[in-house]
């Protein structure tokens, strides 16, 4: 394959084109000044001393094509330069925040293991935050959305006992996973989409829910309790979940830094943590759910998504309140 800077990875190379055509040298000198050279590498050399770059940017200057090379420009390379950067900044951020994820994770096993629920491959937490295989699916979001929801299920005993656990919440959305035929996740990728696209659910009516499930990839979820629960969820158990993970869920939230924070049924533990100094604005706009403004973050007490009401007035009420 010939050299472009398009097909350029090498941060080093394009700085150093930059700078050749910020000092005004044009191609055809560059080209001209290794007539004389017996070889490839006397002519790397050549360049190199006379120019003050690299011999591996000489190189990769006589591996273009003369029509790439003489169609180049500062311009030119130097904005495929501050985009390799760009892309090396994000990967750093996504390392970086899945590092400290990964962190927040063992801190859950930790305080699992140390308020005695922790049963090794009997009852162990379900991980949640962001999707582990791609952060910058979160990052890159137009809005960053995080739901906090109850607690996940797993499986149960024969008396009803709940068990299991030891896996990614984000599993649920492996390739051969279909959550988008369960009510509470099929809710949750229409009000996600229609807060990141900034569309109500009368413009998703001819979309193919299948296709949207996607944006759950942008998104963060947590539950209220890290560990297996049952498949409804006693509303007396969730002020105890609270005060158990206080910490770590308070944690998360600013570790993901959102901009809306989609509560399903669980605002009122939060709420003092959350809002108990500085100016909150609070609009109510109907009674479905109700929003809290405070330092630009919206945070957006709602019903949970497996509620019954309709579809399209959960939806709507999530993202009027969210856009």
């Amino acid at each position: 394959m010939r050299a472009t800077i398009n097909n350029c990875k090498d941060e080093q190379i394009l700085k150093e084109l930059c700078s050749l055509f910020e000092r005004g040298l044009i191609q055809k000198e560059i080209i001209l000044s290794v007539d004389e050279a017996h070889n490839e590498e006397e002519a790397y050399n050549t360049v190199s001393k006379k120019y003050g770059i690299s011999p591996k940017t000489a190189e990769f200057i006589f591996h273009m094509t003369f029509d790439h090379w003489f169609s180049l420009n500062y311009e030119k390379v130097n904005k495929v330069y501050h985009d390799l950067l760009g892309k090396e900044r994000n990967a750093e951020k996504e390392q970086e925040l899945l590092r400290k994820q990964e962190a927040i994770h063992r801190k859950i096993r930790e305080h699992a293991v140390e308020v005695g629920l922790f049963r090794e491959g009997d009852f162990e937490p379900i991980y949640d935050g962001i999707y582990i295989k791609d952060a910058g699916r979160y990052l890159n979001s137009n809005v960053h959305v995080m739901w906090v929801l109850k607690e996940a299920y797993d499986d149960e005993y024969d008396d009803g006992e709940p068990c299991g656990g030891g896996w990614n919440y984000f599993d649920c959305l492996e390739p051969n996973q279909t959550p988008w035929k369960i009510r509470t996740w099929r809710n949750m990728i229409y009000a996600s989409y229609g807060i990141i696209h900034n569309v109500t659910m009368e413009n998703m009516n001819g979309l193919d829910v299948e296709d949207m499930a996607d944006v759950l990839l942008e998104i963060a979820c947590i539950n209220l309790s890290k560990m297996p629960g049952h498949t409804t969820t006693e509303a007396s158990l969730l002020a105890g979940y609270y005060e158990t993970w206080k910490d770590i869920l308070n944690e998360q939230i600013a570790l993901y830094n959102p901009q809306v924070v989609i509560f399903g049924n669980t605002f009122p533990y939060f709420k003092d943590d959350l809002l108990n100094s500085g100016k909150v604005e609070h609009t109510p706009k109907d009674d479905i759910s109700q929003i809290y403004i405070k330092d630009g973050v919206k945070y957006i007490d709602a019903y949970h998504p497996q509620s019954r009401i309709s579809r399209a007035k959960y939806v709507d009420s999530i993202i009027n309140n969210a856009i």
